[in-house]
């Protein structure tokens, strides 16, 4: 039997003020009223914004630019209900999932996105929930799932080695077939560090005469492999 118990310190109090986060993208506007206590216990973004002497904490609204409110719904109802509401309506039918990979690309893009909002709100917590939940669906889809068009957001928004880049490599070199992998990320305009990341991995990964090689991803036997917590120093977030 599961043990569901925590610490009664760390519960998080429903009866906090409300804060008003404005997401917007381009002309698109969006407010989200939340408890700061659940913000600010997960996120060090807003416990920055809403303890100090800015104006946010004072106005009790926090603008957030540049973020589409379907990626802050996610987090949204993340943080209220612990669960990665991405999924497309019928992915557990397991005959409906080759047929659907529109479906799962565009769950993978927004997946890499929200990954991308985690770490710009400075929460490991969502960010390394989010992973788990890119490996599932990497997982989950019997085909490839192309990502060249997601590579430009992921090697502007994040730093060489973060564990987004180094998934994201990993997952090309593991489950793109030789042929695809030359059609899709032979192209030069692909970002510069991605291309060298993904020679890296081949070298690495990938079966070759000198020396065996690993045949299996790092995720299937350790997912914090790609968890933020261990460059932090902290516990996984399935054990807190």
């Amino acid at each position: 039997m599961p043990d569901v118990r925590r610490p009664a310190s760390q519960a998080i109090d429903p009866t906090s003020n409300m804060v008003t986060v404005r997401v917007s993208w381009e002309d698109l506007s969006q407010d989200f009223l939340i408890h700061d206590s659940f913000l600010c216990k997960s996120s060090d973004f807003f416990a920055a914004a809403l303890r100090g002497e800015w104006r946010e904490s004072t106005e009790r609204v926090v603008p957030l630019p540049a973020v589409l409110p379907e990626h802050f719904k996610l987090y949204y109802n993340w943080i209220y209900t612990g669960k990665i509401y991405s999924a497309p309506d019928g992915h557990i039918e397991k005959a409906l999932k080759f047929e659907s990979g529109t479906l799962f690309k565009k769950e993978m893009s927004s997946l890499i996105q929200c990954w991308i909002l985690g770490h710009r709100l400075l929460d490991i917590r969502f960010t390394d929930t989010v992973m788990d939940t890119l490996i599932l669906v990497g997982e989950d889809y019997p085909g490839y799932i192309d990502l060249k068009d997601d590579l430009k957001a992921i090697y502007t928004e994040t730093m060489p080695r973060s564990s987004l880049r180094c998934f994201v490599t990993e997952y090309i070199v593991h489950c793109c077939k030789d042929k695809t992998l030359t059609e899709t990320y032979g192209d030069v305009s692909l970002p510069e560090d991605f291309l060298k990341d993904l020679l890296s991995g081949l070298i690495e990964f990938r079966p070759y005469r000198i020396r065996p090689a690993p045949s299996m991803p790092r995720w299937r036997d350790d997912p914090c492999e790609f968890h933020e917590h261990t460059r932090e120093g902290k516990p996984c977030w399935t054990t807190t």
